[in-house]
């Protein structure tokens, strides 16, 4: 039987020379000849690759079957994502990962492992669609985000093929918080510190739950603005660079500050006399509140969306996306509670803020 039904096998790509390429040619096009003894790496002139970056990227083992076919599409990867701009380690590593094993999986089909060639968007999605169950999204967006790269007219621009989970939480209610503060002191004093910190943090700075996993006591400082104290919350995760929110509510920033201050490791998330942080901190806090015959539960994620709708409210869209970390929007209007805003409304909202902008220029 044919190796591939309907027609012949596509013949095996020529041999290119790298220095023989303008431009407009693939970045790497690596050649793996199932004739030869090993997969042989062709390498073209890359502008601007980190080698320190590739050979700390080359000392990962890709698990494979094919070691020489794993090894060619690593190295592949490794200087395609070298010639990158540096985000973080963990960045590094899991887009070479996933670049890796795609081009592992292309080259079963292809006989090849050529990355300009692999990342076409119909190859692509057919790949991520022969994942067991579905790809996780950070394979998808890694692949995507590549693939722009190289051909930015096959795939969105931006976060334009961000796809959401599901429905997102409605915002936490104020009975919710209320009941969540009245809660916490029958838990344990561990438990009950930890049930604070994630209610008190998020509902101050919108932290999400990645964010406050990686918080310190260093990421807490006083600032004076206008002559006004301000607490700033300095965010960030292994993947993300740092972003501040300001805490302008002095009450609210006090009962952070004090929460902070007595956590007892570095870590705040880290509750117990271990100082790393728990994986499942948040299930581990509402199982502590179901032995207590509670039913209230914390949701990070309905405190964020708290957060937001109060600064939505308030800010500007440029300065709520900035604030908020919020990269596609498409999803703000799920979270916002009550009607949509009459047609009266609307004009007296937007006269007044047309009145205010006049009022700063003459001013």
């Amino acid at each position: 039987m044919a190796r591939h039904a309907g027609g012949p096998a596509p013949a095996a790509p020529e041999p290119v020379d790298p220095y023989d390429l303008d431009e407009s040619d693939s970045l790497i096009n690596a050649v793996v000849n199932d004739d030869a003894p090993k997969p042989r790496v062709q390498e073209l002139p890359l502008h601007g690759v980190d080698r320190e970056r590739y050979e700390r990227l080359m000392n990962r083992r890709p698990k494979v079957r094919n070691p020489e076919v794993g090894k060619v599409a690593l190295e592949a990867a490794a200087l395609f994502q070298a010639s990158r701009p540096f985000v973080s380690e963990a960045v590094d590593r899991e887009s070479v990962s996933a670049l890796t094993q795609f081009l592992v999986h292309t080259h079963h089909e292809t006989g090849t492992v050529d990355l300009y060639r692999a990342l076409r968007r119909p190859t692509v999605t057919r790949y991520l669609g022969t994942r067991k169950s579905s790809a996780p999204r950070t394979v998808r967006y890694y692949l995507h985000s590549a693939g722009r790269v190289l051909h930015p007219a096959e795939f969105p621009t931006g976060n334009g093929d961000i796809m959401y989970r599901g429905e997102l939480s409605a915002p936490a209610t104020v009975d919710n918080i209320r009941a969540l503060r009245e809660a916490a002191p029958s838990l344990s004093p561990k438990w009950e510190r930890a049930l604070q910190l994630i209610v008190e943090i998020v509902l101050a700075c919108g932290a999400r739950i990645s964010e406050l996993k990686w918080m310190q006591h260093n990421d807490f400082r006083w600032r004076e603005f206008d002559g006004h104290r301000v607490l700033v919350v300095s965010l960030s995760t292994a993947k993300t660079p740092v972003r501040q929110v300001p805490v302008v509510d002095e009450a609210q920033a006090r009962r952070v500050m004090r929460l902070v201050r007595d956590a007892p490791h570095d870590r705040l998330m880290a509750f117990g006399e271990a100082s790393t942080v728990e994986r499942n901190a948040v299930n581990r806090v509402n199982e502590k509140l179901a032995d207590r015959g509670l039913s209230c539960r914390v949701n990070p994620y309905a405190l964020r969306n708290r957060w937001m709708v109060t600064q939505a409210k308030t800010l500007k869209l440029d300065e709520f996306c900035a604030v908020a970390n919020i990269i596609d929007i498409r999803g703000v209007r799920a979270i916002m509670t009550g009607p949509t805003p009459s047609l009266s409304h609307l004009t007296k909202a937007m006269w007044d803020a047309q009145q205010r902008d006049n009022s700063r220029e003459n001013g």
